[in-house]
């Protein structure tokens, strides 16, 4: 089981699943694998790919200081759905730790970005600017997942304060930050709420 193709760009790793003009974007968390733990994201790519036809672009998330790794993945996708012809694509973006950061800061900047579900946000550190960014957003929906064992379980409240509807919340019961002995479940997170 493997990619179509895989490309290292400006430092970042990107595993390529070509299908149609829908085009999930998953991101690791800082320092995470291509493939996750287990393959978990190679292993959600192919069923999407299978069961939707879905392209599917998954991308490491190495430390590049404050560069910004969001935009840099919209630019690889502009750039891979015009190679490919895909030109009416939109994106559904799932996010995982610091990726759903990224996404609940500066998602709202990127009109492509239909649906994204972000999965333990740290909420510990630049919470305004992950709040205004959720407020701004306008696409379809936003899920932000979290684990009740997670460190920022416990200031999921401040998710109250988001005046959007298009915001949602919700909490998976005994998971910790990196979904520990719960890999199916975390493997269906995006087919329960991104799709």
């Amino acid at each position: 089981m493997n990619f179509d193709f895989q490309v290292k760009e400006l430092g970042i790793e990107y595993g390529v699943i070509l299908g149609n003009e829908k085009i999930v974007f998953i991101k690791c968390g800082l320092l995470g694998s291509l493939r996750g733990y287990h393959d978990k994201y190679l292993k959600v790519a192919k069923e999407l790919n299978k069961e939707y036809g879905y392209t599917v672009v998954c991308s490491t998330n190495p430390d590049l200081g404050k560069i910004d790794q969001l935009q840099l993945g919209i630019n690889f996708i502009t750039n891979l759905a015009k190679d490919n012809n895909l030109l009416n694509f939109e994106i559904y973006y799932m996010g995982n730790s610091l990726a759903g950061m990224y996404g609940a800061k500066y998602g709202y900047l990127h009109q492509e970005i239909k649906k994204m579900l972000l999965i333990n946000a740290p909420l510990l550190k630049n919470v305004d600017l992950l709040l205004s960014g959720l407020r701004k957003f306008n696409g379809d929906k936003v899920v932000l997942v979290y684990g009740e064992a997670d460190p920022s379980f416990k200031n999921t409240e401040l998710l109250k304060l988001v005046s959007n509807d298009k915001v949602f919340v919700e909490i998976i019961k005994n998971a910790d930050h990196n979904f520990t002995n719960q890999e199916v479940i975390f493997e269906n997170l995006i087919f329960k709420y991104l799709l």
